[in-house]
C-alpha cells in the first residue's frame, strides 16, 4: 500500500529528477512503439491505430483537465483526495456517456463509419479505448494527488513497455487496428488496476464546498476551450 504524503514531505529536486527520468523513458518507449507497431503489423495498420488513439485522446481532453484538478487540489493540505476523486469520476462518467452516446445514434455512427477510419469492427474497441484512457488519466492524477507527482510519467512508461513486450512476444498474432487497440486497452486497465489497488483511495461523495471549489477552478473558459478542441478534432477526423 502506498502511504499518503502532503506537500511538505515532497523533495522538489528529487521529484523533478524522477519526473524528467520518467518522461525521457516514456518518450523513448513511445517513439519505439511506432516502429514496433509497424513491424509486427503493417505501416497502414499502425497509422490507423495512432490516428484513432490521438483522436480519442484529444476528444477526452476535458476529462484530462478535470483529473488535473484532482491532482492540484487533492494534494493540498486539508483537502480531501477522496472527495475530488469522486468528483472526477462523476464528471468522467457524464462526459463519456455523452461522447460515447454518439455511437448509439445510428445516423452519427453511420457518418463516422463512412467518413473516417472507424470501420464497424472498430466501434467496440474504440469505446473500450476511451474508457481505458480515461481510467489511466484519473489513476495518474490520483497518484500525484496523494503525494507522488513524478509517478505519472513512470506509469506511462510502464504501460508502454508492457505493450511493446506483448506485441514482440506474440509477433504475428495481432495484425489489425482492432488487435492493437485491444492490447493497449488490456495493458492500460491492468496498470490502472495495480495503481488503484496500491493507493487504496476510495471515491467519496463531495460536500457542497468541494463542488463549489471544483467548479470555480474548472471555469467555463477552460471547458469551452477543451470542448472546442474536441469538436475540431471530430471535424478533422471526418474530413481526412
Amino acid at each position: 500500500m502506498v502511504s499518503h504524503r502532503d506537500g511538505s514531505e515532497i523533495n522538489l529536486l528529487d521529484s523533478s529528477i524522477r519526473t524528467t527520468g520518467g518522461a525521457l523513458f516514456s518518450t523513448t518507449v513511445y517513439a519505439l512503439s511506432g516502429i514496433v507497431y509497424a513491424a509486427v503489423t503493417t505501416p497502414s495498420v499502425a497509422g490507423t491505430y495512432f490516428f484513432i488513439a490521438i483522436g480519442v485522446a484529444l476528444i477526452l481532453r476535458p476529462i484530462k483537465g478535470v483529473s488535473q484538478t484532482l491532482q492540484k487540489i487533492g494534494s493540498e493540505q486539508g483537502e480531501s483526495v477522496s472527495a475530488y476523486f469522486g468528483l472526477t469520476i462523476i464528471f468522467a462518467l457524464g462526459y463519456l456517456g455523452i461522447t460515447l452516446g454518439g455511437f448509439i445514434i445510428a445516423p452519427l455512427r453511420r457518418l463516422l463509419i463512412e467518413s473516417t477510419v472507424f470501420a464497424p469492427s472498430l466501434v467496440t474497441p474504440v469505446t473500450l479505448l476511451a474508457i481505458s484512457t480515461t481510467s489511466l488519466m484519473i489513476a495518474q492524477s490520483l497518484v500525484a494527488a496523494i503525494g507522488y507527482p513524478s509517478a505519472g510519467t513512470w506509469i506511462t512508461a510502464t504501460k508502454g513497455t508492457l505493450q511493446l513486450v506483448i506485441l514482440l512476444v506474440f509477433d504475428g498474432v495481432f495484425t489489425t487496428p482492432a488487435d492493437l487497440i485491444i492490447v493497449v486497452v488490456g495493458t492500460r486497465l491492468f496498470v490502472t488496476g495495480i495503481v488503484i489497488m496500491a493507493v487504496r483511495t476510495a471515491p467519496a461523495v463531495p460536500t457542497r464546498r468541494e463542488w463549489l471549489v471544483h467548479g470555480s477552478l474548472q471555469n467555463g473558459v477552460f471547458l469551452i476551450r477543451c470542448l472546442t478542441d474536441s469538436v475540431i478534432i471530430c471535424l478533422f477526423m471526418c474530413l481526412v
